[in-house]
């Protein structure tokens, strides 16, 4: 049981609008019970084009849930780039 590969994945979201999640932030940890956190990978993401009429829902949602605004240096959309 010691040595079982665990894998944990969270995220946050920009926005949920008609049904659609825009995130913001993926997390994945790999760990183990004898190992702890051996690897993980953080990736943000940039919403694209945002709908109509929406910034001001991302707003509330960044500072209740994640603090990440679009002026973040660390927003990536080209995903073929990423580590």
């Amino acid at each position: 049981m010691a040595d079982i590969r665990y894998h944990i994945m969270t995220a946050n979201v920009w926005l949920e609008t008609n049904g659609d999640i825009i995130p913001v932030e993926i997390a994945i940890v790999e760990m183990s019970l004898r190992y702890g956190i051996m690897r993980k990978f953080v990736q943000l993401i940039d919403p694209g084009e945002i709908p109509a009429g929406f910034k001001a829902d991302m707003m509330i949602n960044s500072e209740k849930y994640h603090g990440i605004w679009l002026d973040n240096p660390e927003l990536v959309d080209a995903y073929g780039d990423s580590n």
